[in-house]
């Protein structure tokens, strides 16, 4: 597994370890394709006193999960080794309705 992160024991004064990470190679992790479709519809009135727009938006309409970063589960094993495990992070915003209301005068 190719990580941006690496983790290593290190020895406590006291005894006993603690996981401590470094930054590994740049750009190593790669992350899955960022997919999003959105959508806008809005309507335009001309009044006498200007130009109303009332607007829809949904950002991410279909609802796909963009993964933006990888959460790690780090524990030690009974012989003192780190088992690391990378799971799946946060995502970007799920879909993501909004409305408005312009006037131009």
């Amino acid at each position: 597994m190719r990580s941006r992160l690496n983790f290593f024991p290190a020895p406590l004064a006291g005894g006993g370890s603690v996981a401590l990470s470094s930054f590994g190679q740049f750009y190593a992790l790669r992350l899955p394709a960022y997919q999003r479709v959105d959508f806008r519809a809005q309507r335009r009135f001309e009044l006498s006193r200007g130009t109303l727009r009332v607007f829809v938006d949904v950002f991410n309409l279909l609802g796909w999960r963009n993964r933006i970063n990888y959460a790690y589960d780090v524990r030690f094993a009974t012989n003192g080794a780190l088992n690391v495990t990378r799971r799946n992070g946060e995502s970007l915003f799920p879909r993501l309705p909004s409305a408005g209301v312009t006037w131009d005068f």
